[in-house]
């Protein structure tokens, strides 16, 4: 069982349970995980903001009230339902993320401008507001629904290099005017602009024929997903492409980090894959149990 321990030694320190006070009736924490774990995107990037604007504008909030190393503990116990009674919300490690991005004066400019934007979410990172603070990893390690993840991938592609290493200014744009293929072969696997592309693809493409080929290009660049593919690109139905996941190519695609990967990206992707394919590649490794169910036609 998790303790509680950061909210208690938080609420002994009158600044420190002011400011959860704040945070809380900011928030409106659910009535229940169940609740809370179900909210749609939209409504989680509200309770981020809320949760946000209330570190901004509670005094008892501010670093100078309260130290760092008795509040962070505390929010970070809100993620354990035993702990609601203690901190008075639920949150998820995006609020412990985003009290770290709040510590930090030049993240806190960024984020602020990030989720108060007007304009695009890209302009807005390549803006004065953030500077170079937006590749920083204080601004990079949050995982929060309003995180503007598409925005984030492409600027980080077209930075002129990351770490001395050349990006993938040019593979973006090749894949921008809808020719995957060039951009595949200007970022070739193995490279850290292959990396920086694939992130862009997944955070920007959801289900598109540009996505569903750029993914079949890289799985066929790593020889277990190419088998793989080739074998359920020729079922005769989907059914059978859904059975050919327990064949022996695919089990060893999906026992292939990289592989397996790229497989889930193409099933997520592609319009052509049933959701059965998609859910038995996702848990054929981690829930077995689904995956055959799925295959079975009972899930």
């Amino acid at each position: 069982a998790h303790g509680c321990g950061g909210a208690t030694r938080c609420n002994g320190h009158p600044q420190c349970r002011a400011c959860l006070a704040s945070i809380a009736a900011a928030v409106g924490h659910p009535q229940s995980s169940a609740v809370f774990n179900a909210m749609s995107v939209k409504a989680r990037q509200a309770y981020e903001r809320r949760f946000f604007d209330a570190l901004e504008q509670t005094p008892e909030c501010q670093v100078e009230a309260t130290p760092p190393g008795l509040l962070r503990p505390a929010i970070d116990t809100a993620y354990f339902v035993p702990c609601l009674h203690d901190v008075g919300f639920l949150a998820l490690m995006c609020e412990g993320q985003l009290y770290a991005c709040f510590v930090d004066p030049l993240c806190r400019q960024c984020w602020g401008a990030v989720i108060g934007r007007t304009g695009g979410a890209y302009n807005v990172l390549n803006s004065s507001a953030c500077g170079a603070v937006w590749d920083s990893e204080a601004f990079q390690s949050i995982s929060c629904a309003a995180f503007p993840a598409c925005s984030n991938a492409k600027l980080l592609c077209h930075s002129p290099e990351v770490n001395g290493v050349s990006t993938c200014s040019g593979c973006l744009t090749a894949l921008q005017r809808g020719d995957a293929a060039a951009a595949v072969e200007q970022c070739p696997l193995g490279t850290v602009a292959q990396k920086l592309l694939d992130s862009a693809v997944v955070s920007c493409t959801a289900s598109s024929q540009l996505g569903c080929e750029y993914w079949n290009r890289r799985c066929r660049e790593v020889p277990a997903c190419s088998r793989c593919l080739h074998s359920l690109t020729h079922g005769s139905d989907a059914y059978t492409t859904a059975r050919e996941l327990g064949g022996p190519a695919c089990r060893a695609a999906v026992a292939d980090g990289i592989a397996a990967e790229y497989l889930e990206a193409y099933a997520r992707v592609c319009p052509s894959v049933t959701p059965c394919t998609a859910a038995v590649v996702e848990f054929w490794s981690s829930a077995p149990s689904l995956a055959v169910a799925c295959l079975a036609g009972t899930a």
